[in-house]
């Protein structure tokens, strides 16, 4: 299985020699003379998991860009990182890959800019990414919210994943000067649980009119850019893509590599956006969502009912060992399948209950838990209840482990 990644994905104002938005006087946050852009990756630790840190930076002209990208990096706790270990040849992606559609992004416009449409913007990108081209990608807007980004670092607590996918604007920490530049956005994301949060500085002049204004940058150019990384790309090295670095003026339409991206990541018809039952984790642990699935009840022939057996697999990701699901068979005295009853387990790693789960048999005598972004180690079930009318179970069920990523 995957490490657990955080990816901290930044767009940072700084300078070099190729575009002209900005200047910066001596006066934080600041601009009045000429910058360009530069970018760089690093990696950070957030509660023990490895964080993806990458800045894009205005380099304030006559400066370095390698020193102001390693202040941007040095502003979020991060160490260098070869940009080739993140990098594909036409578009990059971030590790994020949606499982369950449509993705749902809310918006906290507590700290607004006056004069800026944020949620206009916002929702103007997501439909933007939605079914672009022939893909299956679809984000939607779910309102407006009071919540800061749980896994944005500028907000207030620990940061965590609450389930939400927020954007706010906030005071981004890091310099924004004429000597190193300015961080102008971040975007949280992970490739174990799907979750991303978004933050915009408020450091900054911002326009909203996706035109090329002098002395702003543009808000829904810049969140459009980002909700590239929501959707699980990278950069692009086509300049006429909208996740194309530097940032090269107001787009606010995808160009064709951009599709191709998102094509590449959600085929038409995968992956499903039907949403299925969840079942009670155990508190304090980690997040798995398990989840069922059946078909149509059978009517059994004996008085009994066996747990005939419990088999493991593992699916979704890249690797296609994202996820870990644990079909139950049940039958009969007879051998014939008994569909309808209801099934109830413990899911043990390592020795400790991990998560709990109760679904119903379908027509052919099985029942499928699924546990989310499940962790490796070492997996084993334990039935806890079978009711199947009419039948009586013994309380057995056959002895059963699964090694993920571990040897056991």
């Amino acid at each position: 299985m995957r490490n657990p990644v955080l990816f901290l994905l930044a767009i940072v104002l700084a300078t070099a020699g190729l575009l002209t938005f900005f200047a910066f006087d001596s006066t934080e946050g600041q601009a009045d003379s000429p910058a360009n852009i530069a970018s760089a990756f690093g990696i950070a630790e957030v509660q023990g998991h490895e964080v993806l840190v990458e800045v894009i930076v205005l380099v304030p002209e006559g400066r370095s860009a390698n020193a102001a990208t390693a202040a941007a990096l040095a502003a979020q706790g991060a160490r260098p990182f070869a940009l080739e270990d993140v990098q594909s040849q036409e578009f990059t992606v971030t590790g994020l890959v949606w499982d369950v559609l449509p993705v749902v992004q809310n918006y906290n416009d507590s700290n607004e800019p006056a004069g800026i449409e944020g949620e206009a913007a916002l929702i103007s990108t997501q439909n933007m990414w939605s079914g672009a081209g022939t893909s299956a990608f679809d984000i939607n807007y779910g309102g407006l919210t009071d919540r800061c980004p749980s896994l944005v670092d500028e907000c207030p607590g620990q940061q965590l994943f609450d389930g939400f996918n927020d954007v706010t604007f906030l005071a981004i920490k890091g310099p924004c000067n004429a000597r190193f530049g300015c961080t102008i956005g971040v975007t949280w994301s992970s490739s174990v649980i799907d979750e991303a949060d978004m933050a915009i500085t408020t450091k900054i002049a911002w326009d909203d009119t996706c035109d090329n204004v002098p002395g702003t940058l543009d808000v829904e150019t810049v969140i459009g850019h980002e909700n590239g990384h929501v959707v699980g790309l990278g950069h692009s090295t086509d300049p006429l893509a909208l996740m194309f670095t530097p940032y090269s003026g107001a787009q606010c339409s995808l160009g064709a590599d951009d599709i191709a991206g998102v094509e590449s990541l959600y085929p038409s018809g995968s992956p499903t956006d039907t949403p299925v039952p969840t079942t009670t984790n155990t508190p304090g642990g980690p997040t798995p969502t398990p989840t069922a699935t059946a078909t149509a009840t059978a009517t059994p022939s004996s008085t009994s009912v066996i747990v005939d057996d419990i088999s493991y697999t593992t699916n979704g990701g890249r690797a296609g060992d994202k996820h870990l699901s644990i079909t139950i068979s049940l039958v009969d005295g007879d051998g014939q399948a008994v569909g309808g009853a209801s099934v109830s387990i413990d899911l043990n790693l390592d020795s400790g209950l991990y998560a709990t789960g109760t679904g119903s048999t379908g027509g052919a005598g099985t029942i499928t838990f699924t546990a989310t972004n499940s962790p490796s180690g070492c997996y084993d079930v334990e039935v806890t209840d079978v009711t199947a009318a009419g039948l009586s179970w013994d309380g057995t069920f056959p002895a059963n482990s699964f090694e993920k990523g571990a040897v056991c």
